[in-house]
């Protein structure tokens, strides 16, 4: 019996829509709404909010959907409600009356033919995915009087050019996820939250200029915005979201701002365009993939404050050449997990600030493309494996201030080592020199005390710092009789008023 009423309850309905040329209701405590099924025009008359409608309460014209082309809106209405116009995909255009100051979740989803939309004066809010697939929209303009946009809110408008936004506070999650033509937003100054995705995959952005107010940036805002080009971000941020511009292969520089603090993982992974970095004096920490594959790379800074880079934060940056080392007091890494993501063979120069006090373990760990290294004299000590396996270096320079060589911080390829402490540092026997194929270089007032102090006495040449590689340097060697010279950049040993190479050949002089 009840599916023979249910039958016959749809037929009657359906014979009702075919023949009825008006059909009415209710939508509200004081509005009603009808519908004329021939001119296609749903007309809602009354004062105000509209009834909320949901999946499990669908609003009452649901059933005459493909009827529907055009809304009249009554002047008194105040509230456009929750999924009031769901995929009415008929609905060509629609004009908000001034006195509704919020329009609903999902109000006019999925409405593909909707192409023009005007907003009243006093609209403050947009909901979550209220115009979201309306692919028909190509131009938005947002009175002053709205105060945040919903998420998903035009998210998937495919063909949207050209929005205003007036005096907004808070962009949602997704707000314009793919409005893929969207070619230019101008987000005004005192817009606070720009939220996750909140741009995602906008191809069509070319710039973007963070307004100062905006601090609360969630990841991925202008992820795999492909042709953007240029990016100014806010002042006050504190901390540079994760993959924020993942993904932006057209993005040729950014500047990180004084005020943050963290670089987020995969904030620039992708950019390859990325040719120039300048990263704020406050940056402490850098996370893993920040910079990954940002291919056109070829220097960095490295501020003073920075105590944290995860490893793989410059992986696959393949024409990084030259870094610039400031940060005082670096933490280390593990050796197998180096500050700058493995083999650098591109790296042909490292150089340290005044200020740097610590050259961290694994630093430089498996840079084959270093000849040379400066370290200047403030730093007090070498961490482990900081220069490890760089099996092309061979000339170093430490500063006086040194006390402490780590485990392994350089490699046996090294064959000019000077060393400006007066006291010979801790540590030498396994800091991976071999003393058999280097030469020293030490002041000349420290000469006697390397000499005779445990591994730094194993040196071959101990030479004083002062003339070396200008004039003859002497000193003794096993007996008064033999004497070392520095000669044009050559080392020779004169015995018994011979001169013989470093291998032991006669010099014959003419």
């Amino acid at each position: 019996m009840k599916r023979i009423f249910t039958f016959i309850t749809a037929l009657v309905v359906t014979i009702s829509v075919a023949t009825a040329a008006i059909v009415n209701g209710t939508c509200g405590d004081d509005l009603t709404w009808s519908l004329n099924t021939q001119d296609s025009i749903l007309t809602i008359e009354g004062t105000g909010a509209m009834t909320d409608y949901y999946s499990y309460q669908n609003a009452p014209w649901d059933n005459y959907w493909s009827y529907i082309a055009y809304v009249s809106l009554s002047d008194g209405l105040t509230k456009i409600g929750s999924r009031a116009f769901f995929a009415c995909r008929n609905i060509k255009s629609v004009s908000i009356p001034n006195n509704v100051t919020s329009i609903g979740q999902e109000a006019f989803r999925y409405n593909k033919k909707l192409s023009i939309v005007t907003f009243g004066n006093r609209v403050s809010s947009i909901g979550s995915r209220a115009f979201e697939g309306c692919a028909g929209i190509t131009s938005i303009e947002l009175p002053n009087s709205v105060y945040s946009i919903g998420s998903y809110a035009f998210s998937e408008c495919g063909n949207l050019t050209t929005i205003t936004i007036g005096n907004i506070n808070s962009i949602g999650d997704y707000a314009f996820n793919k409005c893929n033509r969207l070619a230019a937003i101008d987000l005004p100054n005192g817009l606070s939250t720009i939220g996750s995705y909140a741009f995602y995959e906008c191809t069509g952005l070319t710039s973007v200029d963070v307004p100062s107010s905006a601090t609360n940036i969630g990841t991925y805002a202008f992820g795999s915005c492909s042709n953007l080009t240029s990016a100014i971000l806010p002042d006050g941020i504190l901390d540079i979201p994760e993959s924020i511009f993942n993904g932006c292969n057209s993005l040729t520089s950014i500047i990180i701002p004084n005020s943050a603090r963290s670089i987020g993982s995969n904030a620039f992974a992708g950019c390859s365009s990325l040719a120039s970095v300048q990263l704020g004096e406050n940056v402490i920490y850098i996370y893993g993939y920040a910079f990954y594959n940002c291919r056109s790379l070829t220097t960095i800074e490295i501020p003073s404050k920075v105590y944290s880079i995860t490893s793989t934060a410059f992986s696959n940056c393949k024409s990084l050449t030259t870094i610039i080392w400031n940060a005082k007091h670096g933490a280390d890494a593990q050796y197998t997990y180096p500050q700058f993501g493995g083999d650098k063979t591109t790296v042909t120069s490292i150089s340290f600030g005044s200020e740097v006090e610590y050259v961290p373990a694994s630093l430089c760990y498996k840079m084959s493309g270093l000849t040379s290294v400066e370290i200047p004299n403030g730093v007090m000590a070498v961490g482990n494996y900081a220069f490890s396996l760089c099996d092309h270096l061979t000339t170093v320079s430490i500063g006086d201030g040194i006390s402490t060589l780590g485990e392994y911080s350089f490699p046996n390829t090294v064959t000019h080592l000077t060393v400006a402490a007066t006291t010979p540092p801790s540590g030498g026997l396994n800091c991976g020199i071999n003393p058999a194929v280097c030469t020293l270089y030490v002041p000349e007032g420290s000469v006697d005390i390397y000499s005779n102090t445990l591994w730094w006495e194993d040196f071959f040449e101990i030479l004083p710092i002062q003339n070396s590689g200008t004039n003859i340097d002497y000193t003794l060697v096993n007996d008064i009789k033999t004497i070392k010279a520095f000669i044009r950049g050559q080392i020779y040993v004169i015995r018994d008023k011979k001169t013989y190479t470093i291998t032991g050949q006669q010099v014959r002089r003419d």
